[in-house]
């Protein structure tokens, strides 16, 4: 079952006069958490429809719930202020759609894998450790023989969304969008360091949540 957190009651944020929602239905009454003026972080939006959530840009984008004025409601993931990810549509009692929504659009019931390798070269094994719902980051080990790998050359990453930081010896991604996608390159020497290799490896994590990827060369 898909469980959310409601915000009412609870919101402790103060209110922000200029603080936009762009959604033109939920654009009358916003209070909440707010960055450059739009609607950014946990709030709640009200006009002609309502919605209590997460907001990214003034746009629902996370989890939240929906309200509609003739009633029906969903719950579940957003992104850019459409149903994206697993949800609940709720249109009357008798009337309850579970499943999954891309771009706004029912996909259907059979899950989304939670992530996908699209590309390996010069990898000998991954593992992909979902740790919990918050915070919405990506944590990278590169190992080497079992420890961490310290023959790294001309390392570069390139995400979708989020903003890069370091944390001792692995590399992470914070404040992501799912789905995120990664690509990763760099030059290591094999376990018995006879050959330099170039490395290729590619991911893509559909679910949201906290996420430790250990690759080993």
């Amino acid at each position: 079952m898909l469980l959310l957190v409601m915000l009412s009651g609870n919101l402790l944020y103060a209110q922000e006069t200029d603080c936009k929602v762009l959604a033109p239905r939920i654009s009358g009454i916003y209070r909440g958490e707010c960055k450059n003026s739009l609607a950014h972080g946990k709030g709640i939006a009200q006009g002609i429809d309502m919605y209590e959530g997460e907001f990214k840009k003034g746009l629902p984008e996370g989890m939240g719930v929906y309200n509609w004025a003739d009633g029906s409601y969903y719950e579940g993931y957003w992104r850019q202020g459409l149903r994206d990810g697993s949800g609940i549509m709720t249109f009357s009692p008798d009337s309850i759609v579970r499943g999954f929504w891309k771009a706004d659009k029912y996909a259907g019931k059979e899950k989304i894998k939670q992530y996908e390798v699209t590309q390996s070269r010069y990898v000998a094994r991954s593992s992909f450790s979902r740790t919990g719902n918050t915070p919405l980051q990506v944590k990278v080990k590169l190992t080497l023989g079992g420890v961490p790998n310290n023959t790294i050359q001309d390392f570069s990453m390139t995400y979708s969304s989020g903003e890069e930081f370091r944390l001792g010896t692995a590399y992470g991604i914070q404040n992501v969008t799912y789905p995120l996608t990664v690509r990763m390159q760099y030059r290591t020497w094999n376990v018995m360091r006879t050959v330099m290799t170039d490395v290729t490896f590619e991911f893509r994590i559909n679910e949201p949540g906290s996420w430790d990827v250990n690759i080993q060369n």
